[in-house]
């Protein structure tokens, strides 16, 4: 159970994603009934599926409540699937370290 005085994580995989086990999870289980696609088998994937939604959304309820800081973080990092494209935060990255080298490789 997390703590009052617990502290917001927004580097390595937490500055992408604000759930990423989750989002391990959910391309574990849309693998997983791709890979053996029988009624039964997907149900529970599908399942698993929706109780992984309502479990990070109850989780972020309770860290909106514990810290305050969590609002923005919601806003700047999106839940799931990390932004890609261009004006995405792993595009900027990209491209910032290209940059870096470019003009490193210039002055060398």
């Amino acid at each position: 159970m997390p703590s009052v005085g617990d502290t917001l994580v927004r580097k390595g995989l937490y500055s992408y994603v604000r759930h990423p086990i989750y989002s391990g999870a959910f391309l574990m289980l849309a693998g997983s009934a791709l890979f053996w696609p029988k009624f039964t088998f997907t149900v529970a994937c599908l399942s698993g599926f929706i109780w992984l939604l309502i479990q990070a959304r109850l989780e972020e309820i309770d860290l909106l409540e514990r810290m305050p800081e969590y609002r923005q973080y919601m806003k700047d990092v999106p839940r799931f699937i990390p932004r890609i494209g261009k004006g995405g935060e792993i595009w900027q990255r990209t491209r910032s370290v290209e940059w870096k080298l470019r003009k490193k490789m210039r002055s060398a």
